[in-house]
């Protein structure tokens, strides 16, 4: 499993940004990726091992590996009523 994940993690900014694309009106695209980009490193990168060594530190690392499961979780269901844009207007 830890080979496909690294694998699998190469194909994720395509979809992200296609995402991003059918969200964000085509005026808006460059300061949304502009935005998300920094964003998603400093969060992933940053706060995500924070966090989970604040918990193994604290608690227990199964802790944290079970908080950011949850985490994970809520955010699916969180994107599940995003609207995609199925008419988009020309950008500049």
């Amino acid at each position: 499993m830890i080979f496909i994940q690294t694998t699998l993690l190469g194909c994720f900014p395509t979809a992200g940004f296609s995402a991003m694309a059918r969200i964000v009106q085509p005026d808006m695209r460059s300061v949304a990726s502009s935005f998300i980009t920094p964003i998603a490193t400093v969060i992933g990168g940053g706060l995500t091992p924070t966090l989970l060594g604040y918990m193994g530190e604290t608690y227990s690392f199964s802790a944290g590996i079970i908080a950011m499961g949850c985490l994970i979780i809520i955010c699916l269901v969180l994107v599940l009523p995003l609207k995609l844009l199925d008419k988009l207007e020309d950008g500049c």
